[in-house]
């Protein structure tokens, strides 16, 4: 019945004074039949007469009739191909009025069949019906703020297609409709997904350039590549495409035996496949390998990797070229122990020589490599034929054989000058430079470059077999030199500056054959005109101007050697 609440607010000021009060009411969970609505009515007073502007009543319709509300769950665990899944239905009544003739509908999901036994009650399906079946149960009077259970269980079918991870089933609960109609529809149906234990089979395709199995950083990716993954049972065939960093994945595979295999028609020309890596990431009952099969059970992950390698090769002999002709003649040994290193595409494969002097580098895909020697090279010989490094172009699968790499003793010029004549105003003076070959190779044709000096004048500039010339710079050209040889090359003058002038003759020395040391390939001398003679360079004597003067010939005569060196260097890659 109704109630009075009183409540005590004070005193109000006037000309406005207000107080807010708030009062809730909770509706009964049964209301009696053909009640729409509660009515309340709330009024304010002061002693010791009434507002005249007291409240009126405050009219709340209700939401009256059954609220049938229904979920479901299942064990929890995916069940494989062939198993029985059990669901376990919950409904109840959270409306205003009690439900009559309330009945749940069930469909049986997709790749299974109902299983009457394991269901119990009095579903209206017999026992085996296929998937797409209707079922229902009626459960009958559903009083408000009560409900109940019901059980649905369904077999698995023993071959699930590649790709389906889950069975999905729908429930709903309703009335026979003879009351009001339900307050809220939204919470008939309850949907559940069952996973069926879902596997994965996931794997990498790639060029394995050092072959340890392992996908290294550096090594690329067959991007593109195709897969099959092949479902034993159903002989089903789920085709498949390597991503841009060479991984593959087969999802959502239920229990059961695989073949995954590479079209290797797909695979570039020149790359081969090596022995595959199957292996299981995480781990559970039924585990096995056998001629390739794959065989998972549910929640299952498997590595499936498929390592490439090249199918060609690039060797060579490295040998001591005895006669410097670039060719490996019988006779000429090989030399063991030097370390060669072939690059290509950011990657570097290493080899070392035998004692015949044979290297090779197995496995390469095709590519352009770079050649060259990192260690064990003879210091005092040169590289003939072109030099290092050298280009190879190798095309899918081919095997070059004759990237041979000759070493030729190399020559070692050295020069000094002598002056064996005191520098005095108007007299004459005589230079000598000796040219040595300090072996042990011999040397090409010889060329002597000297910068004369100031306040000399030249005359004259002789030796056997030499030919100089006098532009800006005298140039003298002399035959080849054998290792241990030596000439001296005499260049005569006039001295023509004044008492106090230092003279400071700059000298350089080169041939058209490798040097393996340019270190002493130059020579200077200073001497004061009226002063002693100086051989080689005294900074005290030569003064700072002195010393720009000879360093910038130095350097300018060094550079004349080193280019001409480069310039014979130089050659155009080896293979296609």
């Amino acid at each position: 019945g109704a109630t009075t609440v009183e409540v005590a607010v004070g005193s109000l000021a006037g000309a406005g004074g207000s107080v807010t009060v708030t009062f809730d009411a909770t509706i009964s969970d049964s209301v009696p039949g053909g009640t729409t609505s509660v009515s309340n009515v709330g009024v304010v007073g002061a002693t010791p007469t009434e507002d005249p502007d007291g409240g009126g009543p405050t009219v709340t319709p209700l939401e009256v009739g059954p609220d049938l509300a229904v979920t479901k769950t299942d064990s929890g665990v995916g069940a494989g191909p062939g198993a029985t899944l059990v669901y376990t239905i919950s409904y109840w009544n959270q409306g205003t009025e009690n439900a009559a003739g309330v009945v749940l509908t069930e469909t049986v999901p997709a790749h299974s069949s109902f299983n009457a036994v394991a269901s119990g009650g009095a579903w209206s399906c017999p026992d085996g019906p296929s998937a797409g079946t209707t079922c229902t149960l009626p459960v009958g009077a559903v009083a408000t703020s009560t409900g109940g259970s019901a059980v649905f269980a369904v077999t698995v079918d023993g071959s699930i297609p590649v790709g389906v991870l889950a069975l999905s089933n729908t429930t709903s609960i309703a009335d026979g409709g003879s009351g009001s109609p339900d307050i809220d529809s939204t919470n008939n149906t309850f949907t559940l997904a069952s996973s069926l234990g879902e596997a994965l089979i996931t794997g990498s395709v790639w060029v394995d350039l050092n072959n340890d199995g392992l996908f290294d950083t550096d090594e690329p990716p067959l991007a593109g590549i195709g897969l099959e993954l092949t479902h034993i049972a159903s002989a089903t065939v789920t085709p498949g495409v390597v991503a841009a960093d060479g991984s593959f994945s087969f999802g959502g595979l239920a229990a059961g035996s695989f073949v995954v295999e590479v079209d290797e028609a797909t695979v570039p020309a020149g790359i081969i496949p090596t022995t595959p890596a199957v292996g299981l990431i995480s781990s559970g009952p039924g585990d096995s390998v056998d001629s390739g099969v794959i065989t998972v059970a549910a929640g299952q992950v498997w590595a499936a990797d498929f390592p490439h390698v090249g199918a060609g090769s690039i060797g060579g002999i490295v040998w001591s070229d005895l006669d410097g002709n670039g060719e490996l003649d019988t006779g000429e040994p090989g030399l063991g122990g030097v370390s060669v290193e072939a690059s290509a595409s950011g990657h570097t494969w290493a080899a070392v020589s035998d004692p015949s002097g044979s290297y090779r580098f197995d496995n390469l895909p095709p590519d352009t490599y770079r050649i060259e020697v990192t260690a064990g090279g003879p210091a005092d010989a040169a590289v003939t034929a072109g030099g290092l490094p050298i280009l190879v172009g190798l095309a899918p699968g081919v095997d070059i054989d004759s990237v041979d790499i000759g070493y030729h003793a190399m020559a070692d010029l050295a020069l000094a000058v002598n002056l064996y004549d005191a520098p005095n105003t108007g007299s004459p003076i005589t230079y000598i430079f000796t040219v040595t070959n300090n072996g042990p190779a011999s040397s090409g044709p010889v060329t002597l470059t000297a910068l004369l000096p100031g306040g000399f004048d030249f005359t004259s500039a002789a030796d056997a077999g030499w030919t100089c010339t006098l532009t800006t710079q005298l140039v003298c050209t002399g035959p080849a030199m054998a290792g241990g040889a030596s000439t001296p090359v005499v260049v005569n003058g006039m001295v023509t500056g004044s008492d106090g002038v230092t003279l400071t003759i700059l000298g350089a020395v080169s041939s058209t054959t490798p040097d393996n040391n340019l270190t002493n390939n130059q020579a200077a001398l200073s001497a004061g005109i009226g002063a002693l003679p100086q051989t080689g360079i005294n900074a005290d004597r030569v003064g700072l101007s002195g010393l720009l003067l000879l360093l910038a010939g130095g350097f300018l005569l060094l550079w004349a050697v080193l280019a001409d060196r480069r310039r014979r260097e130089e050659e155009e890659p080896f293979g296609g």
